[in-house]
């Protein structure tokens, strides 16, 4: 009697795929290459950097505002187009220039990531030997 055959080998993991799921979000193309620890790092590394991009602090002061000129309105020490116009003239107002710089570096860092994040899960993927 013969053993039962073996399953046959896995195929080489698709360029393309890795190259979409790259794009999609940087770190999921190496999870796709089978680079569990460069993956995850890439992910992490990333989201922090497109976080860090995120103007958090004119962000929560919007939201502290808004909730003031709720109140108010409510409370009928306002009228609404007063208080829209106090809460977009915070939203719009020009960040200070550190707080810029810094925004717009983290930007360009993390996009510079991703296009590197996405060539080598497309390089990686294309030039792996096939896994067995």
């Amino acid at each position: 009697m013969l053993p039962p055959p073996l399953p046959p080998a896995l195929p080489r993991r698709r360029a393309r795929s890795a190259l979409a799921l790259s794009l999609l979000w940087p770190g999921l193309g190496q999870l796709h290459n089978h680079q569990f620890l460069f993956g995850t790092l890439a992910l992490v590394g990333n989201t922090a950097l497109y976080f860090a991009a995120i103007p958090w602090g004119r962000l929560a002061g919007v939201y502290v505002l808004i909730q003031e000129q709720s109140d108010a309105i409510v409370d009928g020490r306002t009228d609404p187009s007063r208080a829209v116009s106090k809460v977009l003239a915070a939203a719009t107002a020009p960040l200070p220039d550190s707080t810029a710089l810094f925004l717009t570096v983290s930007l360009f860092a993390a996009l510079a990531l991703h296009a590197f994040l996405t060539w080598q899960a497309w390089h990686h993927a294309k030039h792996a030997a096939p896994s067995a």
